[in-house]
């Protein structure tokens, strides 16, 4: 049967459960067989072809989608919750998706990476998907990500565009207060010090970049957005 008749979840995902309640599981398990679908996660499928023909960013994506069929009332954290929420990505896109745990402590198991966090806000998805709130995501994007990758993340949602147009998706101000209200966490300061280097002014995630490597250079900081003033040539 054509793979278009399987019924699928959010992200395009065919899970064994809805095809099993549209009693199609034995033609799931044939699609299977002939290597028309892959596991993206036990009982969650994909085209093969268009599975391996993924980036990082959109296998991590759809990889937490199935997560989302496996876990009920999953909420997804640090870099997933950034991916999701669209925020850009500079570097390489882990592997493991990073969801709350559940319990005091937390693991890594079968590609899942289960965080403890204090009580917070949540966000929702335009695909429906539920992650901690953006100041949160952030912070802990900054505790436990590459330095160019968590200082990219702070940049776009400080950033304001020079001729308006839309706020902020936050405010320095809302992620330093948040910072201190979880004061003392591990990662503290490599926070606080991202948070001291990020600013609304970067345009675009190859400014940041630059900063980054010109930070690593040894380069005097760079201003962004400087004024300069404009010389007029003529006849007095």
């Amino acid at each position: 049967m054509a793979l278009e008749a399987f019924p699928r979840a959010a992200g395009g995902v065919i899970a064994s459960n809805r095809a099993n309640d549209a009693g199609l599981s034995a033609s799931l398990l044939t699609a299977r067989d002939r290597g028309e679908v892959a596991a993206v996660r036990r009982g969650v499928y994909l085209e093969s072809d268009r599975l391996a023909s993924m980036s990082g960013l959109e296998l991590h994506r759809v990889r937490a989608h199935a997560v989302a069929q496996q876990r009920h009332q999953v909420v997804f954290a640090g870099i997933t919750a950034a991916i999701l929420s669209g925020l850009p990505v500079v570097g390489r896109v882990p592997d493991g998706i990073v969801v709350l745990s559940r319990s005091s402590s937390g693991r890594r198991r079968n590609g899942v990476v289960e965080i403890v966090r204090p009580e917070g806000e949540v966000a929702a998805t335009s695909a429906g998907l539920v992650t901690t709130c953006l100041v949160d995501t952030l912070i802990e994007v900054a505790r436990t990500q590459p330095r160019l990758m968590a200082l990219t993340m702070l940049d776009a949602a400080l950033h304001v565009p020079r001729f308006g147009g839309r706020e902020p998706r936050c405010t320095i101000a809302q992620l330093r207060e948040r910072a201190a209200h979880l004061f003392p966490f591990p990662g503290s300061r490599r926070v606080m010090a991202l948070l001291d280097r990020a600013t609304h002014l970067a345009e675009t995630p190859l400014e940041t970049l630059s900063r980054v490597r010109f930070d690593e250079i040894g380069f005097p900081r760079v201003l962004l957005e400087a004024g300069l003033p404009i010389v007029r040539w003529g006849r007095s």
